[in-house]
């Protein structure tokens, strides 16, 4: 038998905060788990790594 399991579509999944000293030391975003399932089809990796849409720019706060 198998089973899935995943968090809420409403959920926010992200760099743990209480890991980090500050907040701007995250190098990927957070964003709701339905936006993250919605990249992670819609992108065609093509030999590239999936987490690269993600990562924060440094500059975009």
């Amino acid at each position: 038998m198998a089973t899935f399991h995943s968090p809420s579509k409403n959920a926010i999944v992200g760099p743990l905060s209480e890991i980090m000293e500050h907040e701007d030391d995250a190098v990927y975003a957070s964003m709701d788990h339905d936006e993250l399932l919605k990249l992670f089809f819609a992108n065609k990796l093509e030999g590239k790594n999936f987490l690269n849409p993600i990562k924060k720019l440094k500059n975009s706060g």
